[in-house]
């Protein structure tokens, strides 16, 4: 389904459109394709109509959505929702209608209808709406169909986005897309599988019409640790790209250095230095060394710090930062209203700095599409110039130290955002050097097979960052918390203590007591039996072979875990001194053990080299998966004393 190219999604003068549905004879519609077995229903037509015209202040969009489902087993449709925000669009009209399966048509209820605000609690307000209908329950093959109209101001902003494909089969998926003749549109289509969906063009009603369709969708599956389903389905990002206005042509930024340079009009009034922002920039950099990159260290940890993050987004607000002494004096902003206030601190103090939009995102970044508000990015971050280099610095993201970036913004399309006006560039991606943690567990097993003992951990990158956040942020069942953090198969945590208290060190340190159970298991004859599979937790898993889309991780690392096992006095090993290493594309495995006197030390470490595994390498990477758990299931059998 379409989804509007705006950041926040419209006055409420909802009425029923006068026309009526089409004639549908439920016998004669499309059947299910043959593997849609487990499907809910077949959506059989998934159409958004964009009429572009002129409108009083400039060109308006009349979006009408139309979404037609036929039920093929029993299953609850979720409520008709229609957003809106207040500022660029109006909700012209909502409709419905069931037909069950003999014929009868019954119009969707429309009394039911709710509003509410549409935004996260992260946000303090927003004038982004939502109007929701319930849907009642809809008998195996009956027919639900809806239709959605609302009028959208400012489109030179903004775009239009057409999913073709779900979650559902889908038989009909099209946007049909109507403007002036001398009006033109300018599209890009997204496809993740490669697949194609061209415009036709065409002629109705004296407008242009340009028409993208794709029929037959198979089910697109949800898998695990994949891609989100947006970013696999085909997509069509179209906007409005000349028109007329008071005789003249028009046009909305052509590439991203004109979006740049749009997005920097008005910095120049929100980052005006004030005698409170001066005094604060003298205040927070007394005893600092004097360079630059000190300086940016320490503005940006006091941004991180007493900046809370809470948003207002009226209108273009969603995209304008407010002004720094109104952050200064209330302390709290959203992440362009952070990014802009650290600049306005560097500014005063000398250092360049620029905003810079990106997409946040969960492993997966975001193609940039066109050159408009919204069709790209969903956050910002703050790009510093130091002596010979642009370092980025996301104060959003307290903990994370300067000079580094959160998982989320790494490896994606940035925008710095500048009068001059600047090109895309890619945020730098770490490495498994930069993410780091090592675990060391001293243990005394007892003849039972469980042991305790102490434990201490370090952690650098973002590895060390659940740690930081969890003290920052965290309360309560704090030792359950960190025993599942840790890596042996059944801790109990018994105390611990965070040694490294500062939210913007590199290092994370950890250290404490801890019992263990079933370290080892009873092999009879008065020996126990230990293997690696069972002392550790697992950190890879084989994926199916079949799967479409590619396994995602948030990011490469290097992790080790040592064990120093004390066995029970008078206890003898045959054979200890084992290595075992695997070698692959995706990472390096390796794991020891060693009898030093009466300790039998294990240490396991993993390097996966990139958080990308792509489908056509899941054979490969499934061996390497194989060959790490044959290595784990190496039997030590240790003999106790007084055994025969």
């Amino acid at each position: 389904m379409r989804v509007l190219g705006l950041g926040i999604l419209a006055t409420f003068a909802v009425s029923c459109a006068s026309t009526t549905f089409p004639k549908l004879d439920v016998k004669a519609l499309p059947k299910p394709p043959d593997d849609s077995r487990d499907a809910k229903w077949l959506v059989l037509l998934d159409e958004s109509e964009a009429r572009f015209e002129p409108g009083k202040t400039g060109p308006e969009l009349v979006l009408t959505e139309r979404w037609r489902i036929k039920m093929l087993r029993a299953a609850e449709v979720p409520p008709v929702r229609a957003f809106w925000s207040r500022t660029f669009e109006e909700l012209v009209s909502i409709r419905g209608r069931i037909i069950g399966p003999d014929g009868v048509e019954k119009p969707l209820d429309l009394s039911k209808q709710s509003e509410q605000p549409a935004f996260s609690s992260s946000i303090l307000f927003s004038d982004s709406r939502v109007a929701i209908v319930p849907v009642p329950p809809i008998p195996v093959g009956g027919v639900f169909e809806t239709e959605v109209v609302t009028r959208q101001r400012s489109m030179e902003h903004f775009t239009v986005r057409q999913t073709f494909g779900g979650s559902e089969p889908v038989a009909l998926a099209r946007l049909l897309v109507l403007a002036p003749k001398d009006w033109d549109v300018r599209w890009k289509v997204l496809a993740y599988d490669g697949a194609t969906v061209g415009a036709v063009d065409g002629e109705r009603d004296g407008l242009r019409t340009w028409t993208f369709e794709r029929t037959d969708l198979p089910a697109t599956e949800v898998e695990g640790s994949g891609p989100p389903l947006a970013n696999r389905l085909p997509q069509v990002v179209l906007r409005l790209e000349t028109w007329l206005e008071n005789g003249k042509q028009k046009h909305p930024p052509a590439n991203p250095e004109e979006l740049s340079r749009f997005l920097a009009r008005g910095g120049d009034e929100r980052d005006v230095p004030t005698p409170e922002l001066e005094a604060t920039v003298k205040k927070v950099l007394e005893g600092v060394e004097d360079t630059r990159e000190a300086k940016a260290r320490a503005l940006y940890e006091y941004t991180c710090r007493e900046v809370q993050y809470c948003a207002i987004e009226i209108g273009l607000g969603g995209w304008f930062p407010h002004p720094a002494k109104d952050v200064h004096a209330a302390r709290y902003g959203d992440c362009k209203d952070k990014a802009n206030y650290l600049r306005t601190l560097l500014t005063i103090a000398g250092i360049p700095s620029y905003n810079a939009a990106i997409f946040s995102h969960d492993g997966s970044p975001k193609e940039f599409a066109l050159p408009s508000l919204g069709a790209n990015f969903n956050h910002q971050i703050a790009a510093v110039q130091l002596p010979g280099k642009i370092v980025f610095a996301d104060p959003t993201w307290r903990a994370v130290p300067f000079g580094e970036l959160p998982p989320n913004d790494q490896g994606a399309p940035v925008l710095i955002i500048s009068a001059e006006g600047h090109d895309l560039q890619m945020t730098p991606e770490s490495t498994a050097a930069d993410n780091t943690e090592q675990q060391k567990m001293t243990l005394s097993l007892q003849p039972d097979g469980d042991a305790s003992g102490t434990f201490s951990l370090s952690a650098t990158g973002a590895r060390a960052l659940p740690w930081k956040r969890r003290w920052l942020e965290g309360t309560g069942q704090a030792s359950r918390w960190v025993g599942e953090q840790l890596w042996l198969r059944a801790p109990l945590i018994r105390e611990f203590t965070q040694r490294t208290r500062s939210d913007f060190e590199k290092t994370v340190e950890i250290e404490g007591t801890l019992g263990a159970r079933r370290i080892a298991a009873d092999a009879g004859q008065g020996r126990l039996l230990i293997r690696p599979w069972d002392v550790f937790e697992p950190w890879m898993q084989t994926w199916d072979e079949k799967r479409k889309s590619p396994v995602i991780s948030r990011f490469a690392d290097t992790r080790t875990i040592t064990v120093d096992l004390t066995l029970p006095a008078g206890s003898s090993i045959a054979t200890a001194t084992t290595e075992r290493k695997v070698e692959s594309a995706f990472g390096t495995f390796r794991l020891t053990t060693k009898l030093e006197g009466n300790t039998l030390k294990i240490e396991r470490t993993l390097l996966r080299k990139s958080r990308r595994v792509a489908v056509s390498a899941l054979p490969e990477f499934n061996d390497f998966v194989g060959d790490v758990t044959n290595a784990e299931m190496e039997p030590i059998f240790v003999k106790l004393g007084g055994a025969p």
